[in-house]
């Protein structure tokens, strides 16, 4: 009986690094909530769902979520137009909502060649209008939505 219940545990832990290794869950509502199919990020444009490194300094706003490392939807590089215009972020003159009071500088709306802002219209979201602007060094993988969660 003990034997069965090593191999499971065993079991259940393999298989867990094998899920962590190439699917990631998305459980925050600024993507569709679900699994998604982590690849590296060879290439990167707007559109892109990407999962990135963010700077320690963030910790205590986003670690609070429970996840590691955050996944986003880049929406901007160094060809587009980022404007704050009554408290709201635009982009290319598209609302993306309000900046809400974190106690955060307000990010630089100037992005550099071969970064990215991550952005979603979903309220509340936890995003580039509060930490600026992503580079490429700190995309670790580009992320395909797989299979829908609700």
């Amino acid at each position: 009986m003990k034997r069965k219940k090593l191999i499971i545990c065993i079991g259940i832990i393999l298989i867990m690094i094998v899920f962590s290794k190439y699917f990631a869950v998305n459980v925050q509502p600024s993507l569709p909530i679900g699994i998604y199919l982590k690849i590296p990020a060879k290439e990167i444009k707007k559109n892109d769902i990407v999962i990135f490194d963010l700077d320690k300094k963030y910790d205590k706003y986003y670690k609070t979520r429970k996840i590691k490392y955050p996944m986003k939807r880049i929406v901007a590089d160094s060809n587009d137009i980022l404007e704050i215009k009554r408290n709201r972020i635009f982009v290319n003159d598209e609302s993306y909502g309000e900046l809400l009071p974190l106690g955060l500088e307000k990010p630089s709306l100037k992005i550099d060649k071969g970064c990215y802002y991550t952005l979603s219209k979903q309220p509340n979201s936890f995003d580039s209008r509060y930490y600026g602007q992503i580079c490429r060094k700190e995309i670790l993988y580009k992320a395909y939505f797989l299979i829908p969660l609700f």
